[in-house]
């Protein structure tokens, strides 16, 4: 199980499953509000994935990549623009088809012991929003046709990876069946890995859980099975929890 190589040929696949409803509008420490907390962790993320994946001939498609948002009585992809159209994308064609360029400050060394302030272009693909219930049942049924799709095209691949990241409880009935569902759906490589990231104001001690044997990755309070050189550091700003 989880011995597939991903390739260019045989790539893998990323969807990020993300709450805006109401109550992601509680603001942080950082006061940011949650759901700007979790727009630019996901931004971040997109952005080291395609740094990660790029080469002197361009971005090489080692993963198709997919945002739902869900909120209110709506689940519908989280990129606008040419995006919008599908929930899942080859990496280049994320790359190809951010929002906007944002210049944002980040904080470097100055050589002589201290930190200074430096301009540097920040990609956004993907905007805050907050409003109304949380459909998270909803939410991982359309995860849900999608996956089994990109399954079917792909059956021998490393089975995709879904990141749910929540604050609350759903509002449309109880998501686990689904869920479930979800996380036994399967190419000849094994099932799909479903990770739950509870995003909260309150403190708390990590939640971690046991560690694949091979090729696991830290993230947080969770380890995920994906090869090293493909994970965005930026994901460990989240601690996390897996739903069972």
């Amino acid at each position: 199980m989880y011995e597939a190589e991903i390739s260019r040929t045989s790539p893998s696949a990323f969807l990020f499953i993300i709450d805006q409803s109401g109550s992601m509008e509680e603001q942080m420490e950082t006061e940011q509000t949650k759901a700007q907390f979790v727009a630019d962790v996901l931004n971040k993320t997109l952005y080291q994935l395609i740094i990660r994946c790029t080469r002197a001939d361009g971005v090489r498609n080692y993963f198709d990549v997919g945002v739902l948002g869900y909120g209110g009585d709506t689940v519908k992809s989280g990129f606008g623009g040419a995006l919008s159209g599908s929930v899942l994308h080859p990496l280049s064609d994320i790359e190809a088809n951010p929002l906007r360029i944002e210049e944002r400050m980040k904080r470097v060394p100055d050589g002589a012991g201290g930190l200074v302030d430096q301009p540097t272009k920040f990609p956004v693909w993907f905007d805050p929003t907050s409003a109304g219930g949380t459909p998270m049942t909803a939410a991982m049924r359309t995860a849900a046709e999608a996956v089994v799709a990109w399954c079917d095209s792909h059956p021998s691949s490393y089975p995709p990876t879904i990141i749910h990241v929540t604050d609350g409880a759903s509002t449309d009935g109880d998501p686990s069946p689904v869920a479930d569902a979800l996380r036994q759906m399967s190419t000849s490589d094994g099932q799909c890995l479903l990770f739950n990231l509870h995003i909260s104001t309150a403190g708390g001690e990590k939640v971690v859980f046991p560690r694949p044997i091979r090729a696991s990755i830290h993230t947080g309070g969770c380890y995920l099975a994906c090869p090293a050189r493909f994970l965005p550091t930026s994901c460990r700003s989240l601690r996390t929890r897996a739903i069972r």
